[in-house]
């Protein structure tokens, strides 16, 4: 457990060495009636760190397994997540 915990720690920060060198962007698109959050930088940071780590395990997990996945925002609000799983061969 602690090797993975390192391990985390160092993604944490390469992805906080290439946010600094412009390597990596993240665009937020905010509605303006949304309430005001209460949290400090680092509490917001750390966040974002959790939501760009968990896209990019999700993608490496798609691609090992030749998923497809995408969203579409819907008209009246939201968004629809589809998910295409290739059909395995022989038995499972």
């Amino acid at each position: 457990m602690v090797n993975e915990d390192l391990r985390a720690g160092e993604v944490i920060k390469r992805i906080r060495t290439l946010l600094k060198r412009g390597d990596v962007t993240l665009d937020r698109e905010l509605l303006p009636d949304l309430p005001a959050v209460s949290a400090d930088r680092i509490q917001l940071q750390q966040v974002q760190l959790n939501l760009i780590m968990g896209l990019a395990i999700c993608r490496s997990i798609i691609t090992t397994h030749h998923v497809q996945l995408w969203a579409e925002a819907n008209e009246t609000g939201g968004g629809t997540f589809h998910v295409v799983l290739p059909i395995m061969e022989g038995p499972a």
